[in-house]
């Protein structure tokens, strides 16, 4: 604890001008991997590494470009029913409806007079890679702790004094939150040294909290794709995705507390209640690329393997923020305490991928494909806009990050020539170590947003129907996702854990593709 509660303090002096705002958490969300892409590949969970022939391959295994021998063009639409629930000391759960179009791309078939490279052929795509669409809210009746007992204890930490914290003219570098809560009437100062800090609760002390985050905005990818097929046995390629990244989020977590402790504007210590809420926004938005190179053997016709790399998205980003402070101290004070508006510009490596696949024809009326992809997130990096990388959150992505592991099983069975009946299931494990889950390793976040959401597991059940109409094709799925993280008011310390949720994200979606070969 010791360690990772120096590089708290150090992280929050460094933003306390508000000039960067991102740390460790964020690098990771923007990182998240979601099933996108054509009905076909969703109704099969994605196990496409060693098939190929789908313009979703694109993103995911280029070598499957290699495979087509005739040009392909389609698009996809999908309805999603998404539903938030967060468990505190209450079920509270958010729906909400919207549609979307997942994927849209071409493939051109070049044919050569070769038998040993019978086509080369080349393509683009555009895939909703990853959407942001969340919003979850929850109470807790009874706080063991408050968030102002936590600043404090930071802030007492940090050697800070009230007069770094209490100038109407800062200019100083004490953290933002430390400045804010101070000028809220949320820290109290003890002792004569005005050095120690303590927050508004004591043993006396009794209240309520609670909080809501919405998130919102997605990753689009543009993928130009090029391969070839040797001797029909060996099918290779190779592609560039160009993504554009808008991320949005709210949040807000307020307390009322009784028999609050505060001092007021004479520095009086008195004792009552206690109402304050905290609220940040914070606008991400940027463009990055990534390079993608796979292939796919046939060693038997009833036989492929397929074996797939992606680096990471290399992005370059800009982020505005904000944030205040609204209390109201009995009859002692009331008002509203704002940050200044930040905006920054910096650079963010997601992991590196590697993907390795099988899959078996049966009968000429059967494929089934199984596929694993490692996500390397103890890989990623944050940079500043010159290159320069910000070693405080690459150690805590190390600290705190591992690989996930995703496995993905499809089948396919051809009823008819014309009808074919599919089936999935995904499940990747959670990149955070275990230590963050169990609340026994502090995590530090920068600005002025304490609050933080770590991932768990995700799994999807599929299945989906397609139909082929001579050179026309119609496919449709129906995909489950399930969702599992923990969001923490703020990070474990030495004042204990604070209050935590955990969260349920469900998405249903409906997609349907249409498509065009010739």
């Amino acid at each position: 604890m010791k360690l990772t509660r120096i590089l708290s303090i150090t992280l929050l002096a460094a933003t306390a001008s508000m000039a960067m705002a991102q740390d460790a958490v964020d690098v990771a969300t923007i990182s998240e991997t979601d099933l996108r892409g054509t009905a076909r590949f969703m109704s099969m969970a994605g196990a496409f590494g060693a098939l190929g022939g789908d313009l979703s391959t694109l993103y995911q295994n280029p070598g499957g470009i290699g495979v087509y021998r005739y040009s392909d063009a389609g698009a996809t639409l999908g309805i999603n029913f998404h539903s938030n629930r967060s468990l505190t000391d209450y079920k509270d759960e958010v729906n909400k409806c919207e549609a979307t179009c997942n994927n849209a791309a071409y493939v051109g078939v070049f044919k050569l007079d070769s038998e040993t490279c019978p086509n080369i052929n080349w393509g683009f795509s555009y895939n909703r890679a990853l959407t942001f669409k969340r919003r979850y809210v929850g109470t807790w009746d009874a706080l063991s702790t408050s968030m102002s007992n936590y600043i404090a204890d930071e802030t007492t930490a940090g050697g800070w004094t009230d007069n770094d914290l209490g100038n109407s003219n800062y200019k100083g570098n004490a953290p933002w939150i430390s400045v804010m809560a101070y000028n809220a009437y949320l820290l109290n100062v003890a002792g004569k040294d005005k050095v120690t800090f303590n927050g508004l609760m004591d043993s006396k002390t009794t209240g309520w909290g609670e909080y809501e985050v919405r998130e919102d905005g997605g990753v689009n990818e543009f993928n130009f794709c090029f391969g070839g097929n040797v001797l029909n046995k060996v099918y290779w390629g190779i592609s560039v995705g160009i993504d554009d990244l808008r991320y949005t989020k709210y949040s807000y977590y307020g307390e009322d507390l009784k028999e609050a402790v505060y001092q007021d504007a004479n520095g009086q210590s008195r004792r009552g209640g206690a109402s304050w809420g905290l609220q940040n926004g914070y606008v991400m938005r940027g463009t990055g690329w990534n390079f993608k190179a796979g292939l796919i053997f046939k060693p038997i016709n009833e036989l492929r393997l397929g074996v797939a790399f992606h680096t990471p998205t290399y992005y370059k980003l800009s982020a505005d923020y904000d944030a205040d402070i609204s209390y109201e101290m009995a009859d002692a004070a009331k008002g509203v305490e704002y940050s200044p508006a930040g905006y920054g510009r910096f650079r963010m490596n997601t992991p590196w991928k590697f993907m390795v696949s099988a899959a078996g024809v049966i009968g000429q009326r059967a494929i089934i494909s199984l596929d694993y992809q490692c996500d390397a997130y103890g890989t990623m990096r944050m940079d500043d806009e010159a290159g320069y990388a910000y070693d405080d959150v690459t150690r805590h992505v190390k600290d705190l990050y591992k690989s996930a592991h995703t496995v993905r099983v499809g089948a396919e069975v051809r009823v008819t020539n014309a009808f074919k009946v599919r089936g999935g299931y995904s499940h990747t494990t959670s990149p955070v170590n275990e230590a963050a889950l169990d609340g026994a390793m502090g995590i530090y976040t920068s600005g002025t947003d304490l609050g933080y959401t770590l991932p768990k597991s995700t799994q999807y059940i599929t299945c989906g129907l397609g139909y082929s109409f001579g050179s026309v094709y119609l496919d449709a799925a129906y995909v489950h996702r399930k969702r599992d993280a923990q969001y923490h008011v703020f990070s474990p310390s030495s004042i204990g854990v604070g209050p935590m949720a955990d969260i349920r994200n469900t998405n249903n979606q409906i997609v349907l593709s249409l498509g065009f070969r010739f």
